[in-house]
């Protein structure tokens, strides 16, 4: 949704909350921090930044696609939920935090081996789905996948004790067991979910 749409649901939003005491919680998905402040006053300087987010928005994807400030406190004060894009071209900006530990480059470097590796697994779990990989070539390309990923799971579990994050949390040293490709007739997780979401959208709750 663009701004101003955004703009315009919260509007119908906060009618609902006001003369038919029906709040409804605001369901965010796909989404990241812009690092700007308000929406409304973005909208009218033409989505440009403003001096006082130039700072702020350095470590962040600063695309209006993302959600500003009040956007995010909006959603919170619904008690809804935001879904993250866990992809670096919608989270990050131009300059990489230096507790990152990693320069510019390197993560440029990262990323484009992550995305790499992405591609494979997905199209590793949709052949197997689809019949053209039995479970030991499955289970074969898999571990391949996984070796080519321990440099970069090494990096990050080094750094996990500095994340405020558990030390003992678990790697995905293991090779996922392969699963049998699904018969004709049944609903697979994601059709499941995609239905139970299709219900939510239908008792009030909006997806944005």
């Amino acid at each position: 949704m663009s701004p101003q749409a955004r703009l315009d649901y919260y509007a119908i939003v906060d009618q609902r909350k006001q003369y038919y005491n029906d709040p409804i919680p605001i369901v965010v998905s796909h989404s990241a921090v812009s690092g700007r402040k308000e929406i409304a006053r973005t909208i009218a300087n033409d989505l440009e930044l403003y001096a006082d987010e130039e700072q702020p928005s350095r470590f962040f994807f600063d695309g209006v696609i993302n959600l500003f400030d009040d956007e995010i406190q909006r959603v919170v004060a619904s008690d809804g939920i935001i879904g993250l894009m866990i992809d670096e071209r919608r989270i990050m900006g131009k300059d990489i935090p230096p507790e990152a530990g990693i320069s510019a480059t390197n993560f440029k470097k990262v990323g484009k081996v992550n995305r790499k590796l992405m591609h494979d697994w997905t199209m590793m779990k949709q052949r197997h789905v689809w019949g053209e990989l039995d479970a030991a070539s499955f289970d074969t390309d898999m571990k391949q996948c996984l070796q080519v990923m321990a440099p970069l799971l090494d990096h990050i579990t080094s750094r996990l004790p500095q994340c405020d994050l558990p030390p003992d949390l678990p790697r995905p040293d293991l090779v996922p067991t392969a699963e049998a490709p699904q018969k004709a007739g049944t609903i697979s997780s994601r059709n499941r979910l995609r239905r139970r979401s299709t219900r939510s959208t239908s008792t009030g709750k909006a997806v944005i």
